[in-house]
């Protein structure tokens, strides 16, 4: 007569949520590049004298992975913050245990694992207002208002 819930079901659900695939699919991406940067200009000292073009290169390549969530989630700002904060916690985790191994990691580039956790945060958050602004902007923009004309109400009186 009753059938029991299904765990498997609501597990699933969860599972293939876009904005939990970005999420880790773009933290992944962001940590995998951290550990190449970090690699590039650690192991490898033949590449010493491109270090700008090295470290440009390498920063392009976040913007550009970072963006991933922005553009996916434009006109859904809660699955967009969902997703990018998600992204830069794993980041963020990467960061910590890079400065794990990489002692010296913290202390160079001037910034806490929280601190990178928060900046990216704060930053995605900023991203998540601007579209649900813009967002907002153009939904009143297609919306046409209408106009209210005033009823004068001594024109009915008798003299």
């Amino acid at each position: 007569m009753f059938e029991a819930p299904d765990s498997g079901a609501a597990r699933r659900a969860v599972l293939h949520s876009p904005t939990l695939r970005t999420g880790f699919g773009t933290g992944i991406f962001l940590a995998g590049l951290l550990v190449a940067a970090l690699l590039a200009a650690n192991r490898f000292p033949a590449l010493e004298p491109f270090a700008l073009a090295r470290n440009a290169v390498a920063c392009t390549l976040v913007i550009i992975v970072a963006l991933i969530p922005i553009m996916r989630f434009y006109n859904d700002p809660v699955c967009l913050f969902a997703s990018s904060a998600l992204a830069w916690a794993i980041f963020s985790l990467a960061y910590t245990i890079a400065g794990m191994h990489f002692v010296n990691l913290e202390n160079r580039l001037g910034k806490s694992p929280f601190e990178v956790l928060i900046l990216g945060v704060v930053i995605y958050g900023i991203a998540s207002v601007v579209t649900w602004v813009t967002s907002m902007v153009f939904s009143a923009l297609r919306t046409p208002i209408p106009v209210r004309r005033r009823v004068r109400h001594d024109i009915h009186r008798a003299p």
